[in-house]
């Protein structure tokens, strides 16, 4: 099952449309409820679970075959004002996120939208990129220069050129 963390909004649901056209199953884990309820009205085969990366309550919940994070804080005004929250979403929930994927032997999938990391968020997301690629996941730093549609298609198209992506998820190799 392919999880994506964070779901609920642009990027995910775009990376759901694609995945309900290839009839994958996906699960999503957010904090949003709202989000979740309308998306199961047009998405009613996929699995919903309320959670936060910080927490581990969703690891027995689904068993992942690739994992996406598109979770975590993404307003510099709060981080600044709330750097140890920030950090601990954007660097403990990943690293939570990413064990998981790892001990389930899956793919793990990380995005950002940061292009400078001069801000605390920056360096929050910054350090996460460093965590997941040293773990041998792989980054997108997207920006805010492409919607949903265009950056689930950027991701799934480079995933493919790279060789990390098959119809068989379990077989992507880990480089």
């Amino acid at each position: 099952m392919i999880v994506i963390f964070g779901g609920t909004g642009e990027i995910g649901y775009a990376l759901v449309e694609k995945y309900s056209e290839m009839n994958k199953q996906v699960c999503i884990i957010s904090r949003c409820e709202h989000k979740q309820r309308q998306m199961a009205m047009e998405f009613p085969k996929l699995k919903f679970i309320l959670g936060d990366i910080r927490d581990h309550h969703w690891k027995y919940m689904v068993n992942p075959s690739l994992v996406y994070n598109l979770a975590g804080m993404n307003d510099p005004v709060f981080a600044n004002g709330n750097p140890e929250f920030c950090y601990d979403v954007n660097v403990n929930g990943v690293i939570n996120t990413m064990n998981w994927a790892l001990e389930s032997h899956c793919r793990y999938i990380y995005t950002s939208k940061i292009l400078s990391p001069t801000s605390i968020l920056g360096a929050s997301k910054t350090m996460a990129e460093k965590l997941v690629l040293f773990k041998g996941g792989a980054v997108f730093r997207l920006g805010d220069f492409m919607d949903g549609v265009e950056a689930a298609s950027y991701i799934m198209n480079n995933l493919s050129k790279r060789g990390l992506y098959t119809n068989n998820i379990r077989e992507v190799p880990n480089e």
